[in-house]
């Protein structure tokens, strides 16, 4: 099985009109891109069967640990700093509906932990 490697920040995704694929993957990738929303909504345009995004929940790492120290090491890699709900308030907002979502996060979530303490 061969790779490309693509600038997908500058040129997208780049595809010829009819190139489809079952899965586009996405690992730790959309939170380093300038435009996000134009390569996602592409990837699901040439994506068969879905497209799979993982990406760190900042929110929660933020909030877990000296968030002053941990920004400003990851803010120039970083453009974009996502937690679970805010990724999944981006998906509706370019009309795309996960098929499913998973954290390795409590299962209360954040709000959950923060409240009970």
């Amino acid at each position: 099985m061969e790779g490309e490697v693509r600038d997908i920040d500058e040129k997208g995704l780049d595809l010829s009109r009819d190139e489809k694929y079952d899965y586009t993957l996405f690992v730790e990738v959309l939170e380093h891109l300038k435009y996000p929303h134009k390569v996602l909504v592409e990837a699901c345009k040439h994506a068969n069967e879905g497209v799979i995004v993982t990406l760190p929940n900042t929110g929660y790492t933020l909030a877990l640990t000296n968030a002053k120290r941990l920004f400003s090491k990851t803010k120039f890699m970083h453009l974009h700093f996502w937690s679970i709900n805010d990724f999944y308030i981006f998906l509706r907002q370019l009309g795309l509906k996960p098929l499913s979502l998973k954290t390795e996060l409590p299962t209360k979530g954040f709000r959950g932990l923060l409240l009970s303490r």
